[in-house]
């Protein structure tokens, strides 16, 4: 899997939904290359500012959703 797939992937996952959170995104993910690329795609788009991200208190759930600002 390469960072670009899951680029793509979360797009379309987060396009499809209101809000989601990394452990619902990350829940069907085996091996833990996985998990680091998901994160890194959630970083990315952050900052592309595709993504809105949060988490409500220390080590918290992050909860992501669409920007519809942009």
């Amino acid at each position: 899997v390469t960072i670009e797939e899951k680029l793509k992937e979360l797009t379309e996952r987060i396009g499809a939904a209101v809000e989601s959170s990394f452990a619902d995104i990350s829940s069907g993910v085996k091996a833990k290359i996985d998990v680091i690329l998901t994160f890194l795609a959630i970083l990315m788009l952050f900052r592309n500012r595709t993504l809105e991200v949060s988490q409500d208190k220390l080590f918290g759930d992050i909860k992501i959703k669409r920007n519809n600002k942009e």
